[in-house]
């Protein structure tokens, strides 16, 4: 019995420790949230971020899967040195996350993960799906290590990743063994994911990528979405497709910029290295690049190789440089793609076929120049294309063309080139001013013989031309010049100068904007330029980066105005002033006051009566001026209902005597009294004021009770705000202090009276309320009529 006793004992012990450390488990994740997007689970540490992972993952112990739960980092996280379990990790399809995980602007610091046995889908995230959403997320120093899909915030993203940065390294494998045994190359690694088809937005890497694999880039490996607003600032390091923002595009990168170096790996021996995108098929527009870009072949500013996509409103601004051919300021090679309002400014070097646009085209370049110096050490290039298979219409270059076989625009021409220029230098063997080679169409193309050493536009032609000649300066320059006005739509795209002409949509005429405070009540504005062709605002003067108005204008500050000084008082008469100063710039406004309310002081009636031994009574009044004389009304108290009227016992003529002496009355009785002022005009009597109605006790007396002698209270004075209230605290002394005071069956007490309602107002029990500007009194009185007062200004 002793046994099967101890064994349900010890079965229920395990039962409510199991029961005990489960429920603790669960309610430690109540207490940070359930996961909803009302209430997403609170993650304050490296901890916390763990167990998000297993649930998303599946591989928590208590709580089941919830791959759309959502998180919220509460502080800076400091990752151990651990290999990382990516949220969202690949190992099955249900693992893909597709909750919102709000960084809330904090940083993980130190997050390391080479995980995964195949190397797939590796960082903070490993597969975000399209309904997912990563944003405010800041990762510093982390060492992200893979081989395919491999991104410092998430390996694979179909969904949106918004205001994200990485500062960590990021490298990726050129091969791999997979569980089968078979050896499978690595692929696309960026700063920010490996691959993307969702978007990414305001985003921005300055963490090294390093890659042995293809498909590498600062912000993604290869994007097949959007990215928008990002920017790299670090080395960027591949074997082939590899560039400053995307490794490969096929979607769109729009209003994107590169700082970071663009390098190649040793071991490359055919690369697509871009300093947006190594290889493009897809939309870059309005993106800029400003990092060295080192290629082998196939190497430019913007696009290592476009392959019918769109480049437009591109710039390249740095040095670009190749070890083998096709290297081009925006593009190495244009295959059948579109470049429209692109232009190179830096120097573009290659071993053989160098373009200060692209070095290969069969596709289209429109209005685009080149202003950089263009050298081959072998031979073939030009300002706009060494090679042209397609159409280039309205472009021009000015940069120095140095090499063999060079041209001003192309080299070696078999498409379309028309109404271009070139006013740059061009040396070494068989240059042209404007083509070495021409088996094309070649029209309405000018050179200057100015400047421009070769003796002829074209060395070897055996194709169409027309209008293709060389000119002076002094013909080819200045805001009258006639000789482009043969170029389709000339006005509507170029601009005369006092130099050569300029595309107006490129070269800005930029009038720079000093900075200017802003005032009290003038909008001020930061540094800017803008250009009077087509009236953009950038912020610096090579127009390299265009703001809108809000940038740079500073709002008017607004008056600071100080609390006033009253310039003119107000009174009952006429309206006052208060004038208020600005502490910014001594401004002044002006207020008007308003009239102040009639205040009634002296001209309130009042009466009071005093005993006069046992039978009489002493009744005083105050003087009210115009008066021509005083009645006193008076009656023994019966009770409320019967005293409706009272008789008149003493009328006093003049405005001189103000008191009146009642004899033979009954002693110890109640009696009530009240006086009435007159004027008298013409004959006729009118009535202005009629007291308060008084009782009083003859002989100070009348069974218990007695009459007041005085009142007393503290404050004789008062200032209050509109608004604010008051509570008068009054004390009667009596003249027999064994007696009571009159009881509220024949009247209170202590009764009160404002001299102006309409500045201040007071109830039965003293409470006093400011209403509006100005000074009353409040009178205090008691049943036989003894009165204090109270002044009252209102602010």
């Amino acid at each position: 019995m002793k046994n099967k006793t101890l064994a349900l004992l010890l079965s229920f012990i395990i039962i409510f420790s199991l029961f005990f450390e489960v429920s603790c488990q669960l309610v430690y994740a109540m207490d940070k949230g359930d996961g909803t997007k009302e209430n997403p689970y609170k993650i304050s540490d490296y901890y916390d971020l763990q167990e998000f992972a297993k649930i998303v993952n599946g591989d928590h112990d208590t709580i089941p899967q919830n791959n759309a739960a959502c998180g919220i980092l509460t502080n800076d996280i400091d990752a151990k040195i651990d290999n990382w379990i990516p949220i969202g990790d690949y190992k099955k399809a249900q693992n893909k996350y597709k909750g919102i995980f709000d960084g809330n602007n904090k940083v993980i610091k130190g997050l390391q993960s080479s995980y995964n046995k195949d190397y797939y889908y590796i960082g903070l995230f490993g597969y975000i799906a399209t309904e997912g959403i990563l944003k405010n997320v800041s990762l510093k120093n982390s060492d992200i290590h893979g081989c395919t899909y491999v991104g410092n915030l998430a390996g694979w993203n179909e969904g949106i990743i918004y205001n994200c940065n990485n500062s960590g390294k990021n490298t990726s494998d050129y091969s791999f063994r997979n569980i089968t045994g078979v050896s499978t190359r690595g692929y696309a690694s960026g700063g920010i994911t490996g691959k993307n088809l969702g978007k990414i937005i305001s985003c921005s890497n300055k963490g090294t990528v390093i890659s042995k694999s293809i498909n590498s880039g600062g912000l993604t490996g290869e994007n097949q979405g959007i990215i928008s607003d990002s920017y790299n600032f670090s080395l960027v390091s591949g074997i082939d497709e590899c560039g400053g923002v995307s490794g490969s595009n096929y979607g769109s990168i729009v209003n994107c910029y590169n700082n970071g170096p663009i390098e190649f790996d040793i071991n490359a021996i055919n690369t697509k290295i871009g300093g947006i995108s190594g290889i493009n098929y897809g939309e870059l527009t309005k993106c800029y690049n400003t990092g060295v870009v080192d290629g082998y072949n196939n190497t430019g500013g913007i696009a290592g190789f476009n392959i019918k996509g769109i480049i437009s409103y591109c710039l390249n601004t740095q040095n670009v440089s190749g070890t083998d051919e096709n290297i081009g300021g925006i593009t190495g090679c244009n295959d059948k793609g579109t470049i429209t309002y692109c232009y190179n400014t830096k120097d573009i070097t290659g071993e053989k076929y160098v373009g200060g646009i692209s070095a290969d085209n069969t596709g289209s370049i429109k209005f685009s120049y080149n202003r950089g110096n263009i050298y081959a050490t072998v031979n073939y290039n030009a300002g706009i294309a060494a090679f042209n298979n397609g159409d280039i219409s309205n472009s021009y270059n000015t940069g120095t063309i140095s090499g063999n076989d060079s041209g001003g625009l192309v080299a070696a021409n078999h498409g379309l080139l028309i109404n271009s220029y070139n006013c740059g230098a061009v040396s070494g063997n068989s240059a042209g001013g404007l083509i070495n080679l021409n088996t094309g169409t070649a029209q309405n193309l000018y050179y200057d013989s100015t400047i421009l050493s070769p003796s002829s536009a074209i060395i070897y032609n055996s194709g169409n031309t027309k209008k293709v000649t060389s000119l002076t300066t002094k013909e080819m320059t200045g805001k009258n010049c006639k000789v482009y006005k043969s170029w389709e739509n000339f006005e509507d795209n170029w601009a005369l100068t006092d130099s050569y002409p300029v595309l107006k949509a490129l070269t800005h005429k930029l009038e720079k904007i000093h900075a200017k405070a802003a005032s009290c009540t003038e909008d001020g504005n930061n540094e800017y330029y803008v250009c009077s062709y087509c009236g953009k605002y950038y912020k610096d003067e090579e127009a390299t980066c265009e703001i809108q108005k809000d940038d740079f204008v500073l709002k008017a500050t607004g008056h600071q105005w100080d609390k006033g000084i009253i310039t003119k008082k107000a009174t009952e008469k006429s309206t006052g002033i208060k004038t208020y100063t600005c502490s910014l710039c001594n401004a002044k406004r002006t207020e008007i006051i308003k009239k102040l309310s009639p205040s009634t002081t002296t001209n309130i009636l009042f009466a009071n009566a005093k005993t006069s031994g046992e039978t009489g009574l002493i009744i005083k009044w105050n003087k009210i001026k115009n008066a021509s004389g005083y009645e006193i009304y008076l009656e023994k108290y019966q009770n409320k209902k019967k005293n409706k009227t009272y008789k008149k016992v003493k009328a006093i003529r003049g405005n001189k005597n103000f008191s009146w002496k009642a004899k033979s009355l009954k002693k110890h009785t109640p009696y009530m009294i009240y006086v009435k002022a007159y004027i008298t005009k013409k004959g006729k009597k009118k009535y202005l004021q009629s007291s308060p109605r008084i009782f009083v006790f003859t002989g100070d007396s009348y069974q218990n009770y007695t009459n007041a002698k005085s009142i007393t209270f503290k404050k004789s004075k008062l200032s209050l705000k509109k608004g604010k209230t008051f509570k008068i605290k009054a004390q009667i002394n009596k003249v027999k202090k064994n007696k009571k005071l009159m009881p509220d069956t024949y009247v209170a007490s202590i009764r009160y009276l404002s001299s102006n309602k309409k500045i201040a107002s007071v109830d039965k029990k003293g409470k006093i309320i400011a209403k509006d500007k100005g000074t009353c009194y409040i009178y205090i009185y008691s049943h036989n009529g003894i009165t204090s007062k109270v002044k009252v200004t209102v602010k």
